[in-house]
């Protein structure tokens, strides 16, 4: 029995001569494994595996993995392979979610979160570093790990202007008075503190209008990257790697 799903591709990766193996994030079920016989070789293309494809997926169960035989595509974002710059950024989106997400567990929330934010990459239209960092905050709050930000992570004051460590074990942000809790807590400045706040709570249609400057991302970017590892129990990330390698970030 076949089965539509939407769906998004996170990874593909080449199995035998004619088979790939590919991981679709989809709308209804989640993410799942699928094997999608004789692309590599068929010149019909009736299925489309490409990486960051969005599409109309016909799945069925195999005895393993799922199958995928058929698409019909939404959006191919090939814009994004055809672009180093973009690809790289794009391929860690893919990548924290594709390690983030658990199979057959469907996450609406996050499903158009990836779509809306693959598109904006394709686009070029909102500042690339801005996009990434504010989708991780997201998508890390989406799947249950949402930074305290609000009120100090330790004894819940409101009072802001006294917060001056991030902790990953305290899951957000520290006061002065409960800095000591976490030996391994970063400093985060008053301003540093506002931009994360600004870059998790705003719309992507309002990132170009925040006031951030260039140090202030910075800083905020390995603070979240740091708290993303933390909590996905990852060491790194093949992607990040390349975005350094790059100096993209």
């Amino acid at each position: 029995m076949h089965n539509s799903y939407e769906g998004i591709v996170l990874k593909s990766i080449n199995y035998s001569e004619s088979d790939k193996i590919v991981h679709i994030f989809t709308k209804e079920i989640g993410k799942i494994s699928c094997i999608a016989k004789g692309v590599r070789k068929s010149k019909k293309r009736d299925v489309n595996v490409d990486l960051f494809t969005h599409s109309y997926f016909q799945i069925y169960k195999g005895r393993g993995l799922y199958g995928v035989n058929q698409s019909e595509r939404i959006d191919s974002n090939f814009e994004i392979r055809e672009n180093i710059e973009k690809l790289s950024y794009a391929s860690l989106v893919a990548e924290i979610a594709d390690c983030g997400l658990p199979e057959e567990e469907d996450n609406e929330k996050v499903f158009e979160l990836l779509a809306k934010t693959l598109k904006l990459f394709g686009e070029g239209s909102v500042d690339p570093r801005r996009l990434l960092v504010s989708y991780e905050l997201k998508f890390i709050s989406f799947i249950g790990y949402k930074p305290e930000l609000k009120r100090c992570a330790g004894c819940g004051s409101e009072e802001l202007s006294n917060i001056c460590r991030f902790s990953n074990d305290a899951g957000g942000v520290l006061c002065d008075s409960c800095r000591g809790i976490d030996k391994y807590s970063k400093h985060i400045s008053n301003s540093e503190h506002r931009a994360m706040y600004m870059l998790l709570y705003s719309r992507y249609e309002e990132l170009k209008e925040l006031e951030i400057d260039e140090k202030e991302l910075s800083k905020v970017q390995e603070i979240v990257h740091s708290y993303i590892k933390h909590h996905m129990e990852r060491s790194n990330f093949k992607s990040l790697e390349l975005l350094r390698e790059l100096k993209l970030i």
